[in-house]
């Protein structure tokens, strides 16, 4: 009784920890000129129901780097539990 009430809990565990949850996901993007210098910064916050790995793959993946005419655009993107 007590290996199949050890089990259930655990399983249980498990289960839950693979629902979806309520994310943070803060991005901060920064335009620099050609010689580097820094020309705006803004931050942006954004909630993701997903599951963990999938909610880091959504926010992480909206990090980039785009270069046009001499100015540079990177946004960096972190999860963080909510």
């Amino acid at each position: 009784m007590k290996k199949l009430l050890s089990l259930l809990l655990i399983g249980g565990g498990l289960f839950m920890s693979s629902c979806s949850k309520d994310f943070n996901c803060t991005c901060t993007t920064v335009i620099t000129d050609s010689s580097g210098a820094e020309l705006n910064r803004a931050t942006s916050a954004n909630v993701v129901n997903d599951t963990e790995k999938k909610a880091k793959e959504a926010c992480e993946g909206s990090s980039a780097t785009v270069t046009n005419g001499g100015f540079t655009q990177t946004s960096s993107c972190q999860l963080s539990a909510r």
